[in-house]
């Protein structure tokens, strides 16, 4: 503001001019960058935390995502301009889930013996009950602990979605 050319009206027009015209950080966009690194640091632990043998340690990226959805949810609601980007890919994800979800139901004697066929003799033989519920799934935690793959898989796919669309945000994820 010290230079001649900007102590005329003329001068403090065009700065001001200048300022509006420059973009300002929003209070939404302040919020995806909590919400991107959560992401980053879910897709670090990825790997060490679906190859152990502990809970807890998927537990730990099951949070990061769940901070992270957090985030994508406040800054939705403080941006109402943006509209929301779901892949595709998202409805497959949601579908694969709504399986693992009716392979845990039980199923009704008619239905089970001919949906699942012989499977309702193993169950009788092995689950010690003289009426067991019947499920299409033999292994009842297996189908859970993928179901909970699938759900942080589509957590992930929509903060990835969300935060990293432009090429600039793709270069930090990468």
């Amino acid at each position: 503001m010290n230079q001649p050319e900007n102590m005329t009206l003329k001068g403090t027009m065009e700065k001001r001019e200048q300022d509006k015209a420059r973009p300002k950080r929003s209070v939404s966009e302040t919020f995806a960058i909590p919400a991107r690194w959560s992401l980053i640091v879910a897709l670090i632990l990825a790997p060490w935390a679906f190859a152990s043998v502990h809970t807890w340690a998927q537990q730990w990226i099951a949070l990061t995502l769940l901070v992270g959805l957090g985030f994508w949810w406040f800054e939705t609601a403080m941006n109402t301009r943006d509209r929301q980007v779901i892949p595709y890919i998202a409805i497959l994800v949601f579908g694969g889930i709504v399986i693992g979800l009716i392979q845990l139901l039980a199923l009704p004697d008619g239905l089970a013996s001919s949906f699942v066929g012989r499977q309702v003799e193993i169950y009788q033989n092995y689950s010690g009950e003289e009426e067991p519920a019947i499920r299409v799934t033999l292994n009842r935690e297996g189908t859970w602990a993928q179901v909970g793959h699938l759900v942080m898989a589509l957590a992930g796919l929509l903060l990835g979605s969300r935060y990293f669309r432009k090429s600039r945000d793709i270069v930090l994820l990468l």
